[in-house]
């Protein structure tokens, strides 16, 4: 995803993982459940992108349903952390996954985690 990945040197597959993840947790029909699942299965994720981390940390303490939709935050909350130029409208084009994929996704990240891998290793 163009703006969401700026270090060739990070592992792609964990990368595109956290990408998804994103998607995922940014579709309007996500429930509360799932984001509160990742969350606390992410807690201690080390994040191969600092975008990726601030745009998860957001979503998953946003309230159910927010009282701005995701959509019309995203943009400022990026300028006031230093990434005005992250194309954060393809979190929200992408198709909804099931919530079995999610947990898949959050597993693959977990176990990633686990191994050892850290940010900017390869």
């Amino acid at each position: 995803m163009p703006g969401l990945s700026h270090d060739p040197g990070h592992d792609r597959s964990d990368i595109d993982a956290e990408r998804r993840l994103l998607q995922a947790l940014c579709q309007d029909s996500r429930k509360a459940s799932s984001r509160e699942l990742a969350r606390s299965a992410l807690a201690d994720y080390r994040w191969r992108e600092p975008v990726h981390e601030i745009i998860f940390r957001f979503v998953v303490t946003q309230p159910e349903p927010a009282a701005i939709p995701l959509r019309d935050q995203l943009p400022g909350l990026l300028t006031r952390k230093g990434f005005p130029d992250v194309e954060w409208e393809e979190l929200f084009r992408a198709p909804s996954i099931s919530e079995t994929k999610l947990a898949d996704l959050i597993r693959k990240l977990t176990a990633s985690h686990k191994s050892g891998r850290k940010r900017g290793a390869t």
